[in-house]
């Protein structure tokens, strides 16, 4: 079976690549751009942008044609893609697969406004938030925004990561704003998820990031009890399906987790989790063959930390 990366450029892409290429799937490496994190000689497919669904949809639909049957699986690596294939997949048939929740419930849980009201709807811990039209907060003349002065964090409601927190105002629409918890205890939980059931997960202590993204981290082989409830909560009220990389904060004194950020792919720290044992992949292997899951040997408590490499290659 093949499996399609629509982005090789993605900072998981490297270590999802490895573990599909070690459960047999012959791996086709596609992008947008060639990016700094691809190696060009592997692309094998260029695709347009998401923003365009229907081109981005007919570039696969092309694709496809060349392993009929649907022994074409795909897996999209950010937002855009994400919704882009859970619209096509809603919508019509095609000569391809892929697992991945459904539009609404990704519109639910992706954007930030939507994701603490359907949290507060859910019966689950929430932080007190409130949310801000660009002209409210800075006016139609302000530019540039500080962040932490007043014990607040202000960031876009459609944002990922660390994108828009030191950028221009005019880039996004709505803020919203939240107490800094910066001092508190952030944990992404790595999850692969089956019509709201949780399959697998691995939750990681964030240790250090630069621009959302994890490249120090403690694994966990028994996170406390209250993430993986609020996470298996979460997960069967918004009826998830496939991979998934959820962000939040962990107070012990209050016992309470609080789900800041739900992606719907691995997440860009899932390598992190595969070092220290996660089945993350494999899981997700057998749910897009309809094969027998076989559990790993569980994981590792592991302080993990990665950085970037240079290398040679030949033009």
């Amino acid at each position: 079976m093949y499996i399609l990366q629509t982005c090789a450029g993605g900072i998981s892409a490297r270590p999802l690549t490895k573990e599909f290429e070690k459960l047999g799937f012959n791996v086709i490496l596609g992008d947008m751009d060639v990016t700094p994190w691809a190696k060009t000689e592997q692309l094998c497919a260029k695709l347009p942008s998401p923003k365009n669904e229907q081109k981005y949809i007919e570039a696969i639909d092309e694709i496809s044609k060349m392993y009929p049957n649907k022994n074409l699986a795909v897996y999209p690596h950010n937002h855009n893609e994400a919704i882009a294939i859970s619209n096509a997949l809603c919508e019509g048939e095609h000569d391809w697969i892929s697992m991945i929740s459904s539009p609404i419930s990704i519109s639910s849980t992706h954007d930030k406004k939507w994701l603490f009201l359907n949290l507060e709807k859910a019966g689950l811990p929430i932080l007190n938030c409130r949310f801000f039209k660009k002209e409210e907060l800075f006016g139609e003349n302000t530019t540039f925004f500080c962040i932490g002065e007043d014990g607040k964090i202000i960031k876009p409601t459609c944002s990922c990561g660390g994108e828009g927190i030191i950028r221009t105002a005019k880039v996004h629409k709505e803020y919203i704003v939240m107490p800094d918890v910066s001092n508190w205890p952030e944990y992404t939980v790595d999850c692969v998820a089956y019509s709201g059931s949780v399959f697998t997960l691995c939750v990681r202590l964030r240790l250090k990031s630069h621009g959302g993204i994890c490249v120090d981290c403690e694994t966990l082989s028994s996170p406390p009890e209250e993430i993986v409830l609020t996470i298996q909560k979460f997960v069967k009220y918004f009826n998830l399906h496939g991979p998934l990389a959820i962000q939040g904060f962990y107070f012990s004194r209050e016992k309470e987790f609080y789900i800041t950020d739900c992606n719907h792919r691995f997440g860009g720290g899932a390598g992190m989790s595969i070092m220290a044992g996660w089945d993350g992949v494999n899981a997700y292997a057998s749910l897009i063959k309809g094969t027998n899951f076989i559990r790993g040997h569980g994981i590792k408590n592991m302080r993990i930390r990665r950085w970037y490499t240079e290398e040679e290659i030949n033009v």
